[in-house]
């Protein structure tokens, strides 16, 4: 992954991410829009959508504990999320189940 880094003092400037900090990054972008009730889970599954067939086997099977762990926490909370966020990660875990379905990984 690379991301483009502008800097007023020079021409565009790209930073090389290593596979195991993209998939740190990547996990980090996931739990932070767990529970938010705001535009960011969509905008993060939007971008991720795209990426999910280069994540890392260890990413994916983070992603969808992550996922399911909110979903478990969703059950059991008072104050549920907004239909459109949970349709969004159902939707975006079912494109994670399907890479790792893929792949054959168990875990």
């Amino acid at each position: 992954m690379e991301i483009l880094m502008e800097n007023k003092y020079e021409e565009n400037k790209y930073i090389d991410i290593s596979k195991q900090d993209e998939s740190c990054i990547i996990t980090c972008a996931i739990r932070y829009c767990l529970g938010r009730q705001t535009y960011m889970p969509s905008l993060i599954t939007d971008c991720l959508s795209s990426r999910i067939p280069f994540m890392t086997d260890g990413c994916l099977i983070a992603a969808q504990r992550d996922i399911d762990e909110y979903f478990r926490l969703e059950e059991k909370s008072e104050h549920k999320s907004f239909d459109d966020i949970l349709t969004t990660w159902v939707d975006f875990r079912k494109k994670i189940i399907d890479e790792i379905e893929k792949r054959n990984l168990h875990y």
